[in-house]
């Protein structure tokens, strides 16, 4: 995988954050900004059915990651109600979990592991996402920010036009 699916993997994470984190709004002539997204209470159902299903569907992860291993990333937690999660990179799979580096863009974009490795197991996991081609048309995991938007529609939340399109491009695990 090109450095290009690393760092999409990673900026899509961070948008998915920063999303979450903080309400987009938008401005419709005259009327006052409308919130497009929800900040996810952590102990929503479907959040908390996200972070699940991230943690059940981890062998899904270890076999795509042995594939794309460029375009995949984990999301570590505890969630909060502003939506941060740590970006972070497997270095190598371990016995217990996993080998990591928090991810990262450098100067030019360009996602790149940092500091010092660290270990952490699926209890410290809360998502994970793996992009299969280059092209970034078929997304693996990204359950939180699945249920986000799930949020977002139960509630009645608009979600952005932009973000429908990549929402798109999951497929089921």
């Amino acid at each position: 995988m090109s450095v290009t699916a690393i760092l999409f993997t990673v900026v899509v994470v961070l948008v998915a954050l920063y999303l979450a984190r903080d309400a987009i709004t938008m401005r419709v002539s005259d009327k006052p900004k409308k919130e497009f997204w929800v900040n996810p209470d952590p102990n929503d159902p479907l959040m908390l059915a996200a972070v699940d299903k991230a943690r059940a569907t981890l062998p899904r992860f270890d076999a795509l990651r042995a594939q794309y291993p460029r375009s995949s990333s984990l999301a570590l937690g505890p969630l909060s109600q502003e939506g941060d999660m740590t970006p972070a990179l497997v270095e190598e799979q371990t016995a217990t979990g996993y080998l990591v580096r928090r991810a990262k863009n450098d100067e030019t974009g360009v996602a790149v592991a940092e500091g010092e490795a660290f270990a952490v197991t699926p209890a410290d996991i809360v998502d994970w996402i793996v992009y299969e081609s280059e092209k970034k048309d078929r997304i693996h995991g990204g359950y939180t920010i699945r249920a986000v938007a799930a949020m977002a529609d139960r509630d009645g939340i608009k979600i952005p036009v932009r973000s429908l399109l990549q929402l798109r491009k999951f497929v089921e695990d």
